[in-house]
């Protein structure tokens, strides 16, 4: 990956462009991610909760994001069997999906203590974007890209 963009700077001297190659390239990339995401029910549904959010994280437990993420459009259209039924089921799947939800802006932290706690962290492009693409869906709609 570093070489790769080591060449597209390079490419970007030697041709002279308007734009920056290893930026686009980023974004492509960063872009196909968010695809593989949208085609995972827990992180659409994390993704669509989290672009509705009024502040920049939340905090509370397993249970009770999992009664969140139940709200959104994406499991609210009936059974779902790839989505988590219980806070356990929760916990277990938000490890594989961590370091994906991270590089599109959504930090998932873990806390122990008394009761388990969940907190995510919005980034500040997550929230640029994610408010963008509601005022999009406003005027007409468009597809969803974060950072």
């Amino acid at each position: 990956m570093a070489d790769w963009h080591r060449f597209l700077k390079a490419m970007n001297l030697a041709v002279e462009l308007e734009f920056d190659l290893a930026e686009l390239y980023e974004d492509t990339v960063r872009q196909a991610q968010l695809d593989n995401l949208q085609n995972d029910t827990l992180c659409a549904a994390i993704i669509e909760w989290a672009c509705k959010l009024s502040t920049d994280s939340w905090e509370g437990t397993p249970a009770e994001l999992l009664t969140k993420l139940a709200l959104t459009s994406v499991v609210g259209q009936g059974y779902v069997p790839d989505f988590p039924k219980n806070a356990t089921a929760l916990g277990r799947r938000l490890n594989g999906v961590e370091a994906s939800l991270a590089q599109q802006g959504v930090r998932i932290e873990r806390t122990r203590g008394k009761e388990r706690k969940i907190t995510i962290k919005l980034s500040d492009e997550f929230q640029r974007s994610a408010s963008s693409s509601q005022n999009d869906d406003i005027d007409g709609g468009s597809d969803l890209q974060l950072i």
